[in-house]
């Protein structure tokens, strides 16, 4: 990428003057814009374009800087302190450990870019943050890698036409002017190597991300299946039903306790429902410490309502953990409640006779299918035992 500066440096050759005139001051500021009055207007003009270049170049990798840092950070790293490549080379990384960790999830992509997912994920509410960062994140990052193509041709045009001056001109040059050439074809092949990173950074982050699916169902929603196997269409069919409900289980279930555990002063972060509730219920555990001398009564016929009777110095503390709880396990218990339906038509299916798909589509089917089932046959369970801990602390007071 610095051949040009050889080219400059071999037109000099024989002047007697290489050493004097490689120290001398370039008259002009490359950091603002300017006009140039070398007397030669393609030399003009290739001076002038330098500003505008690094400018440019150093607002692209700040945004790509901010948008990798972003993707890293909504999917769990700090990247505070890092420099653009570093940034995105972790933000690379952090996608595809995600993409790796859900093996029978299948992305849908459009060229916008944006994406969707669905099938069995490990963590879905992982697979949630990952699409959403990248729908807001990749498409700044294109449209940056796009304007630094623009900036990587003023960078070459600008070169070629220097590079059209006779030797002779070039060594016309005053010792400034000498000087101001070498800095600005470094510059421009700075802008050039920087550039082509801008855009390899958005391919790789792009290519992250496997599109499509040998299977040629959807999984997020209902579908007809049609694979002339009476036993393994129903096994298809009922996925879609399944990972929804079970998805709302665990959205409704995670939302509830992080409305408790943010009422008790928690943060659940990051954390999946399973987390979320478990850091709630421990919040809960401790206030209820609190008020030794207070009995907890609960009914649910339908909704949830809690009393309290005994002794407390802090009635009205008492009064608003009672009302925390009344707002919000409600939800959690009625999430849970949905579960056990879930998990016996996930346990209906695994246990469904099916044979041995034939072809390679159907085994992928089946894959996604199982993973969904398995994953409600796991689940449900825990969510139902989730909910009860929350009851059970009540009750043992």
């Amino acid at each position: 990428m610095r051949t040009m500066s050889l080219i400059v440096l071999s037109a000099c050759a024989g002047t007697g003057q290489d050493e004097r005139r490689l120290p001398a001051e370039c008259p002009y500021d490359f950091s603002v814009p300017f006009e140039a009055n070398t007397g030669e207007p393609t030399f003009d003009e290739f001076l002038e374009a330098v500003p505008g270049v690094s400018v440019e170049v150093a607002r692209i990798d700040s945004e790509i800087r901010d948008a990798c840092a972003a993707i890293a950070r909504d999917l769990g790293r700090d990247a505070a302190g890092l420099d653009q490549a570093a940034a995105c080379d972790l933000a690379v990384e952090l996608v595809e450990a995600t993409v790796a960790a859900n093996p029978l999830v299948v992305f849908e992509c459009s060229p916008e870019p944006s994406y969707a997912w669905w099938g069995a994920a490990t963590d879905p509410t992982r697979m949630d943050a990952l699409v959403a960062t990248l729908n807001a994140q990749l498409p700044v990052i294109r449209a940056a890698a796009e304007a630094a193509e623009a900036q990587e041709e003023v960078s070459e045009d600008s070169k070629e036409a220097v590079a059209s001056l006779e030797s002779d001109q070039i060594r016309a040059f005053t010792d400034g002017e000498h000087r101001c050439l070498v800095m600005a074809i470094d510059v421009f092949d700075g802008a050039i190597m920087d550039c082509e990173a801008f855009g390899e950074d958005f391919a790789r982050l792009s290519a992250a991300i496997p599109c499509g699916s040998g299977c040629p169902y959807d999984f997020s929603a209902p579908f007809d299946a049609d694979t002339g196997d009476s036993s393994l269409d129903t096994f298809l069919e009922a996925a879609p039903g399944v990972d929804a409900q079970v998805d709302q289980i665990d959205r409704e279930m995670r939302a509830g306790c992080a409305a408790i555990a943010d009422g008790l002063g928690g943060d659940i972060g990051g954390k999946g429902t399973l987390g979320a509730c478990e850091l709630a219920l421990g919040l809960v555990q401790g206030r209820i410490s609190e008020h030794t001398s207070v009995r907890f009564e609960y009914t649910r016929d339908p909704e949830l309502s809690i009393s309290w009777s005994g002794s407390t110095p802090d009635p009205s503390a008492v009064d608003a953990f009672v009302a925390l709880l009344e707002a919000h396990l409600g939800r959690v218990a009625d999430a849970a409640d949905a579960a056990p339906a879930q998990q016996d038509v996930a346990d209906a299916m695994l246990g469904l006779p099916l044979g041995e798909p034939l072809e390679a589509k159907k085994s992928e089917c089946v894959q996604i299918a199982t993973a969904i089932f398995s994953r409600a046959a796991a689940a449900c369970p825990a969510y139902v035992a989730a909910s009860q801990a929350f009851f059970d602390a009540l009750a043992r007071q």
